[in-house]
């Protein structure tokens, strides 16, 4: 993929992220926080290699068009279902009010927001030191490992489904 056919991509990642924020609420709801990160951030360890790698192989013009068909669709499919898993970012500002109580809730969540902009950063570091080392696609998929690390952690965290909150909670 080249870098002036990536538009069209974060378009379709937008679209599915919009799709995710809201489901993602309603998963909340049904089986728990802890259960519904998981899944999300499964699902993002998933599609982050899948859709590098895809992007990476699939050549996206045949000589004469833009972008072919077949792989516009089956990379914007991929994009959608990537943008679909983070949804779980729209999880994060409700389970914290739920897990902190009132007197440190503010402190709480703006320290675990800023926290992961700190990774987020630390990540942005290292991205310029491992591709020449390993490659673009996979110094990208390495983002899983973190996923993955969070869908295991998530379940270190107080569940709150039906929990009757409490201006002490």
């Amino acid at each position: 993929m080249r870098i002036d056919q990536a538009p069209v991509f974060v378009i379709w990642i937008g679209i599915g992220a919009t799709i995710g924020y809201l489901a993602y609420g309603y998963m909340a709801e049904s089986i728990g926080r802890r259960l519904s990160f998981a899944v999300f951030f499964g699902g993002m360890a998933i599609m982050v290699p899948v859709f590098a790698y895809s992007a990476t192989l699939m050549p996206l013009t045949d000589g004469k068009l833009l972008f072919t068909t077949q792989n516009v669709i089956t990379l914007g499919s991929l994009a959608a279902l990537l943008g679909f898993f983070t949804g779980y970012f729209s999880g994060f500002g409700a389970w914290y009010s739920e897990l902190f109580p009132t007197s440190i809730r503010s402190t709480a969540s703006g320290f675990c927001f800023n926290f992961g902009r700190g990774g987020a950063i630390a990540g942005i570091k290292l991205v310029p030191v491992l591709i020449p080392l390993i490659g673009f696609t996979a110094t990208i998929s390495l983002a899983s490992v973190s996923y993955v690390i969070a869908a295991v952690m998530v379940f270190t965290l107080q569940e709150t489904k039906g929990v009757q909150l409490t201006s002490g909670n």
